[in-house]
């Protein structure tokens, strides 16, 4: 039997009350378990917006962006947790055995290209409005949770459960777009957080750097073009994005400059309603930035937004775009060579392309400086 470490426990406590950072105790957590990561996350039962979403700090955000992008609307999980009394542990590789989910989109699309095995969670709290989760998720290296790490993360769980009934957390929790500011904060790659007309919401360290040293961008209050066409395109696709009865639009922006720099813009719109409330009430748009340069694999983000495609097809694309063969793309993505012969099908199709020859050259083309 394996036993519980008090600097753990003492953590989960201290984070509940505020006196310590969760992302410090759920690296904590996490150690204890070998996982991948841990997460905490609460969600609003009417609206499904993400009130908190919580995890170790140096833990890519990208995961994060896609789930609350394109992938909560079909997570089995979250009403399984919903379901189940508070501190009562879900068994991922037990309620949804692989055998039975393969083929699922939330797995086939989401789990295995992320190199997510399996996770042991609870709801670890509740309110008329909310529900918290806690979770462990484990990676594909990894092996499945014994039955001693089960019964471990029983009683953890049973601890951040007591931590938060103290507290009384949950009940003082506000929908704000920290959520999502703080998986800007996490990315290495240039984010700029606008309203509708272009004024700077929130903008990521990455930005900060990128517009430093920017000739094609000015940003004060406002993110402009220095070229009066690109700043003209720039506008219209943040007006295209976020017009009426346009939830979840995303647009993907080539701009260039007078000195010959150029930048592939993506724009998400991140309303409320498309986008789990992680980014606040008020309509506004995420736009991420790439240096297209030759030899790198083109940002999946800009491919998908550019043809329409689903983030597992993006990611198909650019993988194939940098030379990788369909053998290589299902290894690497922990998927049958058929789930990702389809995926390639329905990329073609968007792409109106017969070969995949052309696809690769048509993505490449794109991506190009």
């Amino acid at each position: 039997m394996l036993d519980i470490e008090d600097r753990v426990v003492r953590a989960l406590y201290e984070a509940a009350t505020g006196a310590l950072a969760w992302p410090e105790a759920l690296h904590a957590l996490s150690g204890e378990f070998d996982a991948m990561v841990c997460q905490y996350l609460v969600v609003d039962r009417a609206s499904g917006e993400l009130a908190v979403c919580e995890q170790p700090h140096g833990v890519a955000v990208d995961a994060l962006l896609d789930y609350i992008r394109e992938y909560h609307r079909i997570d089995p999980h979250t009403k399984a947790f919903a379901a189940r009394p508070i501190g009562t542990v879900l068994h991922s590789a037990v309620e949804f055995p692989p055998e039975r989910m393969n083929g699922h989109r939330f797995y086939d699309e989401y789990w295995k290209p992320y190199g997510i095995k399996s996770l042991l969670g609870a709801k670890v709290a509740e309110t008329g409005r909310h529900i918290a989760i806690g979770s462990i998720v484990r990676s594909v290296d990894a092996p499945e949770f014994s039955s001693d790490e089960v019964s471990l993360a029983s009683r953890y769980l049973g601890h951040w459960v007591a931590a938060l009934r103290i507290a009384q957390r949950v009940e003082r929790l506000s929908l704000t777009a920290t959520v999502g500011q703080r998986m800007m904060l996490s990315s290495d790659q240039p984010m700029l957080l606008l309203s509708p007309s272009g004024m700077i919401a929130a903008r990521n360290p990455a930005a900060d750097r990128y517009l430093a040293e920017s000739r094609l961008f000015i940003a004060t209050d406002r993110l402009s073009a220095r070229d009066r066409d690109a700043d003209a395109a720039l506008m219209q696709a943040l007006q295209q994005v976020t017009a009426p009865g346009t939830s979840g639009a995303r647009r993907a922006l080539r701009l260039g400059g007078a000195g010959g720099e150029v930048a592939l813009c993506t724009l998400w719109d991140m309303s409320a309603e498309s986008a789990m409330g992680a980014f606040g009430r008020n309509r506004c748009v995420l736009l991420s930035i790439t240096h297209p340069r030759l030899g790198e694999v083109p940002d999946p983000q800009f491919i998908g937004a550019l043809f329409e495609l689903t983030p597992a097809e993006a990611r198909l694309a650019s993988l194939l775009a940098a030379g990788h063969d369909l053998k290589q793309i299902a290894k690497m993505q922990n998927l049958s060579l058929h789930t990702v012969r389809t995926q390639l099908h329905s990329v073609m199709e968007k792409t109106g392309t017969r070969r995949q020859a052309d696809l690769v050259q048509l993505t490449v083309r794109a991506a190009a400086p």
